[in-house]
This record gives C-alpha cells, sequence and structure tokens, in this order.
C-alpha cells in the first residue's frame, strides 16, 4: 500500500518526547572523537548517491549517529530526511550546493527529530519538502502547524525519480521506505536495522507486533535493491530487510 505525499510548511517532533525548536541536544564526546554541533559527513554509496551523517545526543541511547540520503541528478539533488537540527542542516544544504548538488526537494521518512530536525532550514531556503499525511498529522500534534497540499507519492527533483512506499507501522506509525531506481538503493530509515544492531532501538512509538509483517512487504517489493540504508548504522544489501525481521519476531530485548 502507498501513501500519498503532501509538501508540508513546518514538521519536526522529537524521537519520543516533542522538542522546543530549539532544545535539541548538541553533540558531545564519544570515548574515541569528538563531534562539532555542525558535523556533517557525506558517504559515497552508489554513482550519484551518498549517505549523509549527523550525530546527537539522545537520552537513553547516549550519542547517534543518524542516516540519511542525497541523491545526486542532471539538475541538482534530492534529500532523504534531514540532520538532527537546523545547522546541522545548514550544513548538509551548503555541502550539497558545493558538490554541484544544490537540493530541489526533501522527503521526509517519519515524524521523528533524527529524520526532521532541521526542517526550519530547509523551509527557510524554500526548498519543496514531502511526507505522508500520518507524518503531517503527528507533526501537528506534536505542537507544529504544517499545512499540507496534495501530491503525488512518486517524487521527481532535478532528475532523481524516487518511489515512497507506506508498508505498514514499525519503529513509527508514519514510517516510509524510499527507493532510488536508477541506484537501486532502497532508504528503509529507523524501520530497517543495521547487521550490527541487535535490538530495535527506540520503541516509543513502535508497533513491534507489526513490525516483521510491514519489512516483509518491504522485502517483496524491494528485495532486489543493491544497497539499504538503515536510519542508524552501516549501509548492506538485503540482508538487513532479513535481520530487521529477525530481531522484530523476536521482540524488544
Amino acid at each position: 500500500m502507498k501513501r500519498v505525499l503532501a509538501p508540508i510548511a513546518l514538521l519536526v517532533s522529537a524521537c519520543g518526547a516533542p522538542p522546543q525548536p530549539s532544545s535539541l541536544p548538541a553533540p558531545v564526546a564519544t570515548k574515541t572523537a569528538e563531534r562539532a554541533p555542525d558535523e556533517v559527513t557525506l558517504q559515497p554509496l552508489a554513482p550519484g548517491v551518498w549517505v549523509h551523517v549527523t550525530w546527537n545526543t539522545v537520552p537513553k541511547f547516549g550519542l547517534v549517529a543518524s542516516n540519511g540520503v542525497l541523491a545526486c541528478g542532471p539538475g541538482g539533488g534530492l534529500l532523504v530526511d534531514t540532520a538532527w537540527n537546523d545547522a546541522q542542516t545548514a550544513r548538509l544544504l551548503d555541502l550539497a550546493a558545493a558538490r554541484g548538488c544544490t537540493v530541489h526537494a526533501l522527503v521526509v521518512t517519519h515524524f521523528h527529530d533524527d529524520r526532521m530536525g532541521g526542517i526550519a532550514e530547509v523551509l527557510r531556503r524554500g526548498i519543496p519538502t514531502y511526507a505522508s499525511p500520518e507524518t503531517v498529522k503527528r507533526a501537528h500534534l506534536a505542537g507544529w502547524s504544517p499545512k499540507p497540499v496534495g501530491a503525488p507519492d512518486a517524487v521527481e527533483a532535478a532528475g532523481v525519480q524516487a518511489e515512497v512506499f507506506f508498508p505498514g507501522a514499525g519503529h513509527a506509525p508514519d514510517n516510509v521506505v524510499v527507493w532510488l531506481p536508477a541506484s537501486r538503493v532502497l532508504f528503509g530509515g529507523c524501520m530497517i536495522r543495521a547487521a550490527a544492531t541487535d535490538a530495535l532501538g527506540n520503541l516509543s512509538d513502535a508497533d513491534v507486533a507489526a513490525w516483521p509483517g510491514s519489512v516483509e512487504k518491504v522485502k517483496e517489493r524491494y528485495g532486489q535493491a543493491t544497497h539499504v540504508v538503515p536510519g542508524h548504522g552501516a549501509a548492506g544489501g538485503p540482508d538487513l530487510l532479513d535481520h530487521t525481521i529477525d530481531l522484530a519476531r523476536r521482540g524488544p530485548r
């Protein structure tokens, strides 16, 4: 089942508890490295596709790296999810532009702050932003005021084509995945868990009972993916889908 996407005027919500616009904590030192508050890395994944990574301190989890995707076409770029906050997102957008990949559209995969914490910076720059009606609704319930209008569930920007698919609830009730057919890249977001992970992560809005079946639908539709990018941790192949199904069947640990 697909969901219709809608451009949004302003969306953001916390991972677990709604933040105020300026309340997102800055990254702190780890045992091996310190992360600057606006640090962003772009990691090449496939021709014209990068994984963008930023860090934030999350209660109960510590310093957490979060992934999104930047896909570049002949006319610019399509961004999947923002960084954790506006400063990081500004840096991300500037890095993309410096690579000749000025972002022309953003797709948000669900309503938590690791997906859309920098939405204000995106909208300040006038970049069209797309999210499902459920994401819009949950952002509104968190205290924000999105103003959606109709739009298709397949997004095209600057020559980049993306398919957005809602397979059912899992990590969050509104989690979608994004398929980039030209590069065979599947961005699974927080619905998909990295191979090195042996737990489901943040369950504050999860539907663990529905999670395995939802990922099964993703596997049926995109099992041919060359690259699968989870919301946190290293990218892999379709094996990440089976790994996530196994974790979800086992339940919380």
